[in-house]
């Protein structure tokens, strides 16, 4: 259920940051490197998300952990264990 939910989120985010690809292109790109994933970039994109969130909200990791949809212990313990660095 949790890799299916990350294979979402990466979708909405393809299509997002990208509006003027069609969706049938999209797809199959996601696909090849969700299959070819490994841990560093799933790393990379978990630590980018996180970045990306913190920015948004300021630096506020109750709101940050909100945005993300995770409990703020969470974002705590990734924020530590990813050595992200706050503004």
């Amino acid at each position: 259920m949790r890799e299916l939910f990350t294979f979402a989120q990466r979708l909405a985010v393809e299509v997002l940051a990208d509006a003027r690809q069609r969706p049938e292109l999209i797809l199959p790109r996601l696909m090849k490197r969700t299959a070819g994933e490994d841990s560093e970039s799933r790393e990379v994109y978990e630590r980018s998300r996180i970045e990306s969130a913190l920015k948004r909200n300021g630096g506020n990791k109750r709101r940050a952990a909100a945005d993300l949809g995770i409990p703020e212990s969470t974002l705590r313990w990734k924020v530590k264990n990813l050595g992200i660095e706050m503004p």
